[in-house]
């Protein structure tokens, strides 16, 4: 089975379909920003961005203070 580069799901309380998509080209990236409530403000809780370099698949998470906690890579 043919799968994107990056394949994105989750699911959310209260919904009844999960949300799910990918970049459309085969070196296509994502960017996605998890928001929470603080002190009523909405801030970036973690972010995690996946790209393409070299043909390596990179995936690099950060905190909310954009240092990076976690990368994975593969080819």
């Amino acid at each position: 089975m043919a799968m994107r580069n990056f394949w994105l799901e989750g699911n959310i309380d209260g919904r009844k379909s999960p949300i799910t998509g990918g970049p459309q080209s085969k070196d296509g990236g994502f960017r996605l920003n998890v928001r929470m409530r603080d002190n009523g403000e909405s801030v970036v809780g973690l972010r995690i961005e996946g790209r393409v370099v070299d043909h390596q698949l990179i995936l690099t998470a950060y905190n909310d203070e954009g240092d990076e906690v976690h990368i994975s890579t593969r080819r």
